[in-house]
């Protein structure tokens, strides 16, 4: 017989993405649905956000395909893989698109110079405070985290761009 275990992860609960041993499911009702009330689609940032971690991923986005003969091309440089590339992408239009990466992490067998010229890490927001913005930019990580977010954002995975 099975007996089931509370679950968490307190490592995050000070900025609010942490999962506490009350359950996920439990914690977003208590500290995100509750608060809907307190913003109004008409009163949320007309933004697409995202923040995270810069990960350097090991392959190119994009890179591995048929057309390179099933090879896949190694990743360089941080604007080459997805979260860089969305980067890019939405400094050019930044009346529509609030982008900042919170940490640049690089594999330890990385290329040494993978985060020249990136952009300065940037202060992390309260997981609450995703609310605050009509849309969620969810690339790359963390799927499940929005998919139970119910934060009354429109929140859009990007597999790529």
């Amino acid at each position: 017989m099975l007996t089931p275990v509370p679950l968490g992860n307190s490592r995050g609960t000070n900025v609010e993405w942490g999962t506490p041993f009350e359950g996920w499911n439990s914690y977003i009702d208590n500290t995100i649905v509750s608060k809907h009330a307190n913003y109004s689609w008409n009163e949320k940032f007309e933004k697409a956000l995202f923040r995270g971690s810069l990960s350097m991923q090991k392959f190119k986005l994009g890179s591995c395909n048929e057309e390179n003969g099933g090879r896949c091309e190694r990743a360089q440089k941080w604007n080459e893989v997805n979260r860089g590339v969305m980067y890019e992408r939405a400094k050019q239009a930044p009346d529509l698109f609030d982008v900042g990466f919170t940490q640049l992490k690089k594999k330890e067998d990385g290329p040494a110079k993978c985060f020249d010229d990136a952009p300065q890490v940037r202060e992390s927001i309260k997981f609450a405070d995703f609310q605050k913005f009509k849309y969620i930019l969810n690339v790359g990580n963390n799927q499940g985290k929005f998919a139970s977010l119910k934060k009354r954002s429109v929140a859009k995975h990007m597999a790529g761009f």
